[in-house]
């Protein structure tokens, strides 16, 4: 620790972070997706937040649902958009069955494991979620590939690019007739 101009301890550590923190803010849309970017990010995360890896138990995402998802039987409705193969929706069931879930994923042969592996409970929808209706081009590297994505990614393997249905979530909401959605949920 030492002491600032105005006589304050300062954590010299703890103040370069928030400067690095602030300029990255500011500036990351303008930094090039270099890998030695993202690798750097990485340890960074690494380093101050624990773990950046995609499993839920190691992660700290199930242990963040574990203080937010009611235990006891409510009326609660939760939207998993970019649902994958449903483990985000399995966990959160597993706190509560009584759950409202609706599941969003646009790649059809994705969405077919997700809404094989939900129990029927789970309303499960082949869409993706824009700012208008229509269809959009989507590439799809793999059944279950966290980066299948309206983006092409030409540094993976050639993917195959598809149409998708995208829908407004405004609009869904009101033609099923949900008026409060309490945790939404986005891995897109």
């Amino acid at each position: 620790l030492t002491k600032n101009l105005a006589g304050y301890m300062v954590n010299p550590t703890r103040r370069l972070q928030k400067n690095i923190k602030h300029w990255l803010r500011r500036n990351s849309f303008h930094l090039p997706q270099l890998p030695l970017i993202r690798y750097a990010c990485d340890l960074y995360l690494d380093a101050h937040y624990g773990n950046t890896d995609a499993s839920m138990q190691s992660n700290g995402e199930a242990e963040f649902l574990r203080s937010i998802i009611p235990t006891e039987k409510t009326t609660y409705t939760v939207f998993d958009v970019g649902a994958n193969i449903g483990n985000w929706t399995r966990e959160v069931l597993k706190l509560n069955p009584s759950i409202k879930a609706h599941c969003f994923e646009p790649s059809f042969e994705t969405f077919r494991t997700l809404s094989r592996s939900l129990p029927d409970t789970v309303t499960c929808r082949n869409i993706a979620f824009g700012s208008q209706i229509g269809s959009s081009a989507f590439f799809v590297y793999g059944e279950g590939n966290v980066h299948n994505s309206f983006f092409n990614h030409e540094s993976f393997r050639v993917g195959t690019k598809t149409e998708v249905p995208v829908d407004k979530l405004d609009d869904y909401c009101e033609r099923e007739d949900i008026s409060r959605v309490d945790f939404l949920k986005v891995d897109v």
